[in-house]
């Protein structure tokens, strides 16, 4: 994708570009040159996202007024942004689309306004936002909160609404805000909303111990964020009426330098219900699982969320842990589906038995580690 004014110089006079963020598909019957249905979401086509991250995808059967809106955006991108890689470049026909009631809406942040401007999705969610009932509810699932105007719009409906419920579930990496520079805001409004005596935000965030690891550039222990196997919605719920989903992070980035979407969808419309309460089952799901209090067989891959404060006294522990060298060897040895008896993990680090022992127990209380056994052998693995 050709870059065409997307891109933003930092104050070290690095310059960042935006992505071809977008994922979305179309589907045409062959000698039918209108599209018939298509899919949209937060996964990506890889085999992280159907395996590992948690993701959604919403396919529209036989909806050609939802396909509509794709063909005209991929049109748009294909005809204005990209550049020739492979082949012959040929231009894709172009056919203006309205939303037709009844159907998803879909908002395209590369579709312009007028000559000047491009469509803002944030003004979208921020009317969103503000639509929150006296008595309703907003549910938040997003990979990245950093975009201050959509922080601010919460705390502002949350405090006009105080009988309204607000729920915010967020990726691992959003509850480490020790760089300003990142500006997540999750914290930041957990800190403002106690400042000002609101009380009916609750945030809560995925966690997995063994998203932390020995950063060799760093040469420290640190949170590695893809190990945390990406909490990678990023939709909203208002009074389980009305939900914004799509490919769109509340970031700065998602807002001003990616091709970005979000489709809105509204109970009163024919099968919404459906795709809503999909989504409401979903985050109830990762909103309850909390963090087990013991861990007897590997759980990767399985939902624990913890507070802010929960996840920041873990964050300090686990690097503290992983800050003896030992330790992160024995670590080390058990990477991703791994299973260790205790005398290969001695032979692998070479620590001695003595040693060995010690990390182990360092990790097991941790619950880094996990000690079971498996086809009759006693023996170690990621417990998370």
């Amino acid at each position: 994708m050709q870059r065409n004014g997307r891109e933003h110089t930092l104050e070290d006079g690095k310059v960042i570009f935006g992505t071809m963020h977008e994922k979305f598909g179309i589907f045409y019957r062959p000698g039918n040159p209108v599209p018939h249905s298509s899919f949209n979401g937060s996964a990506n086509i890889s085999t992280t996202s159907d395996k590992i991250y948690a993701e959604n995808r919403v396919f529209f059967n036989d909806q050609p007024a939802v396909a509509r809106q794709f063909a005209e955006e991929f049109a748009r991108l294909w005809n204005e942004y990209s550049e020739i890689v492979y082949g012959r470049w040929l231009p894709e026909k172009y056919i203006e689309t309205s939303h037709v009631p009844g159907y998803v809406r879909i908002v395209f942040n590369s579709e312009p306004v007028d000559e000047l401007l491009l469509t803002r999705i944030d003004s979208e969610l921020i009317n969103l936002i503000h639509r929150v009932e006296a008595s309703g509810s907003l549910d938040l699932a997003m990979f990245s909160l950093t975009r201050l105007e959509l922080a601010e719009a919460i705390l502002k409906s949350a405090e006009r609404n105080p009988g309204a419920r607000f729920r915010l579930l967020l990726d691992h990496a959003q509850l480490d805000d020790e760089d300003p520079l990142q500006s997540k805001m999750a914290p930041w409004l957990e800190q403002k909303a106690a400042e000002l005596g609101i009380k009916n935000i609750q945030v809560r965030y995925r966690f997995r111990r063994n998203a932390y690891g020995f950063s060799s550039e760093e040469k420290k222990p640190i949170l590695i964020s893809y190990l945390s196997l990406f909490f990678h919605h990023k939709n909203v719920t208002v009074n389980d009426k009305e939900m914004a989903i799509g490919s769109y992070n509340w970031s700065n980035s998602a807002e001003f330098l990616n091709f970005e979407n979000v489709m809105f969808f509204n109970v009163f419309y024919k099968d919404h219900q459906k795709v809503i309460n999909s989504f409401k089952a979903e985050f109830e799901t990762l909103w309850n699982s909390r963090m087990p209090a013991e861990i007897t067989s590997p759980r990767k891959g399985v939902p624990q969320t913890v507070t802010l404060a929960e996840g920041k006294a873990l964050h300090q522990q686990l690097l503290k842990t992983l800050g003896k060298e030992a330790n992160y060897k024995v670590l080390a040895t058990l990477d991703r589906e791994a299973f260790k008896t205790f005398d290969q993990i001695v032979e692998e680090t070479g620590l001695g038995a003595t040693r060995a022992k010690q990390s182990i127990r360092a990790l097991e209380a941790d619950k880094f580690l996990v000690k079971w056994t498996k086809d009759g052998v006693e023996g170690y693995s990621q417990a998370d």
